[in-house]
This record gives structure tokens, C-alpha cells and sequence, in this order.
């Protein structure tokens, strides 16, 4: 299990080669190691994480953020590509206002792609799949607030 600090990076090759959005589950992530860790890629002796993986220390972080609701967007924008969040909301059966909050949760994450136009705005998706990597450690687990941190980085 790799041990870096969650980080955007501001590459477009990374978006074009990376075809997968990943979740990780990481007990040992703390703000203190994840702000040590960037010091240290800042310092050019760790490479920073990409774009396209998400690390939290708590379960329920990563279901708060990637719940069931957000999954069905997610593959609807995927099979039925709406032109509209107007258009999303009718194929999924759900209120226009609940869809549009949760793709603007899926956006921050950057998952998806929100563009307007002219009045309404499309989501696109920005990956193939999301997965959630629940690697296994023989470390001990230790108790810590939840956290989950991206940090901007601009190249």
C-alpha cells in the first residue's frame, strides 16, 4: 500500500492516461503525515499522488462522499450521457435539485465535469470506473479523526 498524501496535480496527461477514479482506504492517514509527506515531494524525495485517487482514514467518509445516489449518476452519465443535469434527474426518477447537488459533490471530487450551457449545464463523466481500494495492512490500526484532504498543486 503506497503511503502518500492525497494531492490534485494540474497535468492533462495524467486525466487522459488515468481511466480510473480510486477511493483508498488508508487507516494510518493523518493531516500531520499527509502535510509531512507534501513537504517532503515539495523537496523533490516524494513523488505526489495523482489526481485520480481519493485517500481517507474512515469508511464513512468515503460512503459519505461516494454513496449509493451518487454511484447510479455516475453510471447514468456513463451509459446515457444526458445533455443536461435537467435531463439526468428525469432518467434516474430523482428531484432536479438533490441531482444537482450531488453532481456538483461528484465534480469537486473531480469525477465528473460540469460544463454550462447556456442556461443548463451538462455533466460529463471524467473516468471509465470508480473503484474503492480497501488494501489490507498488517499494521495496527490506530484511532484518529476522520480525514480526507486534497491538496491543490500547480505545476
Amino acid at each position: 500500500m503506497r503511503n502518500l498524501a492525497t494531492s490534485t496535480m494540474n497535468n492533462k496527461l495524467m486525466k487522459s492516461t488515468n481511466k480510473t477514479f480510486i477511493f483508498q482506504y488508508d487507516p494510518y492517514f493523518s493531516p500531520k503525515r499527509m502535510f509531512g509527506e507534501f513537504k517532503e515531494a515539495i523537496n523533490g524525495k516524494k513523488y505526489i499522488q495523482p489526481e485520480n485517487v481519493m485517500v481517507a482514514n474512515d469508511l464513512a467518509v468515503i460512503h459519505s462522499i461516494i454513496g449509493k445516489a451518487r454511484l447510479k449518476i455516475f453510471a447514468c452519465i456513463k451509459e446515457y450521457q444526458p445533455n443536461t443535469i435537467r435531463k439526468l434527474s428525469s432518467l434516474l426518477h430523482r428531484d432536479y435539485t438533490n441531482v444537482w447537488r450531488d453532481c456538483q459533490v461528484l465534480a469537486n471530487c473531480g469525477i465528473i465535469k460540469l460544463e454550462r450551457q447556456g442556461s443548463e449545464t451538462k455533466p460529463t463523466i471524467l473516468y471509465e470506473q470508480i473503484v474503492l481500494d480497501f488494501s489490507v495492512s498488517s499494521k495496527r490500526v490506530s484511532i484518529e479523526k476522520p480525514t480526507i484532504t486534497r491538496l491543490a498543486v500547480k505545476a
